[in-house]
């Protein structure tokens, strides 16, 4: 089992007397005092207060996220071990529509706007990540956090579309690619014909993943395709799964699955030469090619009441970040200088200046409809 050193406070009333006070710390945020009273030892538990204020992070581009922020410059100190967690996040943001592995060249800027968590004792947490830039040659992407409706936060551009999109880019985790959409020459028939979906070689056995929410439109045996699994998801877009070795237990026609639930597993049955996953993406009935087409399908935007709550907090957010290019040119005029120090914001429990998170701001509008 592995052992934790507990810090421990000692406290008398004068040198060379012996303790009058004990605190140990037992959690980032909590302690327990033992005091000595006149007929023993009292014991207390003390719950510490979280001071939440956001920092800006910027560098540039030097060929890893986590690279790029641990050299990366803030506007109030920030622990070593605490910044690839701020890389993560931004990876996690921009997941459906940047791939900065090939997208982001050396000396493009990276720009963040966290929270910060500290108690009084100096614990430091990162919070969450609250809007992020990037400018990839002469073009920045911004990604800011924003409650769906009546959901849980998510991923917004500039526009209030959600940067997510509906669909997992692959069926496997792993992906390597063995034929593509389009013309082929067949392994087994011989001919050149159209290959009307994506193979991914994989051994057999390995899980396969629904790539969104959807319903089982089919599921057993069918001639080529060997055992064959079709899902009906929103907006006309199915998908099909075939050569499989055997579904997921417990799954039958009509059952719902949500996108990333293991549905079957990678196989060699029908007209196949070795395990692999034959995956197709069918709109209103035509295969499409697979990657491209799951890309594109954006999730519902912000409208209405809410897109003006978006746009208000995504403003003052960006304003933050002190990227003018990524502004509304109605802001530009208004927009506060971004602070050398950090402001405040909220977290609970936590101290908090009045008015300081725009999140909060839109979550309090949200509740009161």
């Amino acid at each position: 089992t592995a052992r934790r050193a507990i810090p421990v406070a000692l406290r008398s009333h004068s040198a060379g007397m012996p303790p009058a006070d004990l605190e140990f710390t037992i959690a980032d945020d909590k302690t327990i005092r033992v005091r000595r009273t006149g007929t023993g030892w009292e014991a207390s538990q003390r719950r510490l207060t979280w001071i939440v204020d956001t920092v800006v992070v910027r560098g540039a581009f030097d060929r890893t996220l986590v690279r790029t922020l641990r050299e990366a410059q803030a506007s109030a100190p920030l622990a070593p071990h605490l910044r690839p967690e701020i890389a993560y996040a931004i990876a996690e943001a921009f997941l459906y529509r940047l791939d900065v592995s090939r997208e982001l060249d050396p000396g493009d800027s990276v720009v963040a706007l966290v929270e910060r968590r500290r108690t009084t004792l100096g614990t430091v947490r990162m919070g969450a990540l609250l809007a992020a830039a990037l400018r990839a040659g002469d073009r920045w992407v911004d990604a800011t956090r924003h409650p769906r409706p009546g959901g849980d936060d998510d991923w917004f551009d500039r526009d209030g579309k959600p940067l997510r999109t509906a669909f997992r880019d692959a069926p496997l985790d792993v992906v390597r690619i063995s034929s593509r959409f389009g013309r082929r020459f067949h392994p087994v028939l011989g001919v050149w014909h159209q290959h009307t979906g994506t193979d991914y070689a994989a051994p057999t056995g390995t899980p396969v993943k629904a790539v969104g929410d959807g319903v089982v439109t089919f599921i057993g045996r069918q001639g080529a395709y060997g055992n064959l699994l079709e899902l009906r998801h929103p907006n006309g877009v199915t998908t099909r799964y075939g050569h499989l070795s055997r579904f997921a237990k417990g799954l039958r026609l009509g059952a719902r699955v949500s996108g990333g639930a293991v549905v079957a597993y990678v196989g060699s049955t029908g007209r196949s030469t070795a395990p692999h996953l034959h995956f197709e993406v069918m709109v209103g009935g035509a295969q499409r090619e697979p990657g491209r087409t799951l890309r594109s399908a954006a999730g519902i935007p912000l409208r209405g009441d809410a897109l003006e709550a978006y746009q208000r907090q995504r403003t003052d957010l960006v304003a933050r970040l002190g990227v003018p290019a990524l502004l509304p040119p109605t802001a530009l005029a208004t927009a506060p200088v971004p602070p050398a120090a950090p402001v405040p914001a909220s977290s609970a429990p936590s101290v908090r200046a009045p008015g300081a998170s725009g999140l909060d701001a839109a979550r309090r509008g949200r509740s009161a409809k």
